[in-house]
């Protein structure tokens, strides 16, 4: 039991350095590519009511101007 611990340690040790590494990239790139801010903020409720604030990444582009009529 202990080894299948150790492994799952591990394997998120070495998940959280490879999207330490990757995640300024991505930054950059949603950076150059649109104006604005690099992060999305969202209020979510949680299980028993419980709000919290989820920080995403914005990845999508506003089409709301072109679907404008």
């Amino acid at each position: 039991m202990l080894d299948l611990l150790d492994e799952v340690y591990y394997f998120g040790l070495a998940i959280g350095v490879v999207l330490a590494v990757v995640f300024p990239f991505v930054a950059i790139a949603i950076k150059l590519d649109s104006p604005g801010a690099i992060f999305y903020q969202q209020e979510r409720v949680g299980q028993y009511g419980a709000k919290f604030t989820v920080y995403k990444l914005l990845t999508t582009k506003d089409l709301s101007i072109d679907r404008c009529i």
